[in-house]
């Protein structure tokens, strides 16, 4: 998702005294995948000329709600990006809309030549099988047993300004934000802890700018839940090797 954001916050010289907002809503009304939850979303501004050189203002806003949870659990060919018929129990090589460390996958042949070789009197069985691929994936997990849907938001900043002439205006400020939620991209990413803060100096005139800012991220604990559940699975069971997941699989089944 690319783009730009313009924004443009009141000037405290301008705007003083204290203001808040109070917005109530409710989510998922037809309650098909999870009962209806609400929305809160709580702001507020106090902005303070204390002389006619000197002002500040402080925002803050919180916001909490229940996110949505991928409930579809088709079989999905991510190559060609259509449904397949089948499931976990009836595919192989299934790969689940909102299933995730599926994505893991290879053709079973390759093992089972192994296998052949450690076991001769399998070798004929094998060979009658593996005429055209046997494309096997590993066992994914959904999105109800990864993701956390409660989101929450906290975002806090401020800022001081002086005014060094009638048309300048010298001021520092800083805004910083934590929260969890759910977010979808590419793949699904649970975005826990995380964190930014914008912070930035500024020389305004009526005929110039002069700025300089920094922005800090922390993305804490938020991962993205395919590759994170592959990873997972990895390390649980390793997917290669004699005493793999893939060679477990080839000679149980």
């Amino acid at each position: 998702m690319n783009g730009t954001v313009l924004i443009t916050s009141k000037n405290p010289f301008k705007y003083q005294g204290f203001s808040y907002v109070i917005k109530l809503g409710m989510m998922h009304t037809d309650g098909s995948e999870r009962p209806t939850s609400p929305y809160h979303n709580w702001s507020l501004r106090w902005g303070k000329k204390v002389s006619e050189k000197f002002a500040f203002k402080i925002v803050s806003e919180f916001i909490q709600a229940k996110d949505w949870i991928g409930m579809d659990q088709r079989n999905y060919d991510r190559s060609n990006g259509v449904l397949l018929p089948g499931n976990r129990q009836t595919d192989p090589n299934y790969d689940g809309v909102n299933a995730y460390g599926d994505e893991t996958t290879i053709d079973l042949r390759q093992v089972l030549t192994g296998i052949a070789g450690q076991a001769p009197f399998l070798a004929p069985f094998i060979n009658s099988i593996s005429g055209s691929p046997i494309r096997v994936s590993r066992t994914g997990y959904t999105e109800q047993e990864l993701l956390n849907p409660n989101t929450i938001n906290f975002k806090l900043g401020g800022s001081v300004h002086y005014k060094l002439s009638e048309n300048t205006e010298a001021s520092v400020a800083g805004y910083w934000g934590t929260g969890n939620t759910v977010y979808t991209g590419a793949s699904r990413y649970s975005i826990k802890d995380f964190k930014m803060g914008q912070y930035k100096v500024e020389l305004l005139n009526k005929d110039w700018l002069l700025r300089a800012y920094t922005t800090q991220e922390n993305a804490g604990q938020s991962f993205n839940l395919a590759a994170t559940t592959q990873n997972f699975n990895e390390l649980w069971k390793a997917s290669g090797g004699s005493t793999g997941w893939y060679a477990q699989y080839g000679q149980a089944y």
